[in-house]
């Protein structure tokens, strides 16, 4: 795994812990261990890691009554981005 690699999981990990909390970063990570999905795929594959992070937050149309699955995990992809931007100068 090379350095931007790294450190966009690094990124990825940092913005859902600080957004989302532990117990449900947790919970996440081990939902995608059991769709055979290592978080080391991420850079590879990110479209998968993103849908299924919108899937999980997604529940019965919406759990967050005023934003959607869809809208909080473009904030999330849009931070991600942001950092890295800052990160890489």
């Amino acid at each position: 795994m090379d350095e931007f690699d790294k450190m966009l999981l690094e990124v990825i990990d940092e913005t859902l812990r600080y957004s989302l909390g532990e117990k449900t970063v947790k919970i996440f990570y081990d939902y995608l261990g059991r769709k055979g999905f290592p978080l080391t795929s991420v850079p590879q594959n990110p479209e998968f890691f993103f849908n299924e992070l919108r899937n999980v937050l997604e529940v019965d149309g919406q759990r967050f009554h005023t934003v959607s699955a869809l809208g909080i995990v473009s904030l999330l992809e849009r931070t991600i981005i942001e950092i890295m931007c800052k990160n890489l100068e």
